[in-house]
């Protein structure tokens, strides 16, 4: 059995690794979102102004 100090590094490791991985989630759809917008629109994407 562990130790309620071990179980709580372990309860922030596996928090901190969920965390991670939503991160790590988001920048994979902000990469397809941006990748898609630039195949519609081609060079005039980054014309914004």
């Amino acid at each position: 059995m562990l130790s309620s100090a071990a179980c709580g590094t372990m309860e922030w490791i596996y928090r901190a690794d969920c965390a991670a991985r939503l991160v790590e989630g988001a920048s994979e759809v902000h990469e397809m979102v941006l990748a898609k917008a630039y195949a519609k629109e081609g060079d005039g994407f980054w014309a914004w102004g």
